[in-house]
């Protein structure tokens, strides 16, 4: 199976467990996406999907408190993103299960896209502030 989001170095914040978690989801969508790909029932959709939920609430904790730590002045904006992004895949998980293939397909063009975006944009500011504070 191919990857449908590949993880890279480019996107790595400088902090070993935060990437290690960033991996993880990149594992979990490609997981889901190679579920919906060939239809295989080892594990079912929903397992996978609340994975992905329950690892990203766990991510967000953390990410959330290593900002906490180092004072980053974005955090609350930050947090409000993260909260965003709980409603929406909760709205396509619903969406999943009563689609087309092609609306799946947008659903997970939404996760590839939101969590690349996300790391890009919004994970290397705390990034670099994280390297500038030195405590970690």
């Amino acid at each position: 199976m191919i990857d449908y989001i590949v993880w890279t170095d480019k996107l790595s914040v400088g902090d070993d467990v935060l990437d290690s978690h960033h991996r993880e989801i990149f594992d979990i969508l490609n997981s889901l996406y190679g579920l919906i790909q060939s239809q295989d029932a080892t594990q079912t959709m929903d397992e996978i999907w609340q994975k992905l939920e329950n690892y990203s609430l766990l991510h967000f904790s953390h990410e959330e408190k290593v900002m906490d730590e180092i004072g980053f002045p974005l955090i609350e904006e930050h947090r409000r993103i993260h909260q965003t992004y709980i409603r929406e895949i909760n709205l396509n998980r619903t969406q999943i299960y009563n689609s087309r293939q092609q609306e799946i397909e947008d659903v997970f063009h939404f996760l590839k896209t939101w969590w690349k975006n996300h790391i890009r944009k919004m994970d290397m500011k705390y990034s670099a502030y994280l390297a500038k504070s030195g405590e970690r």
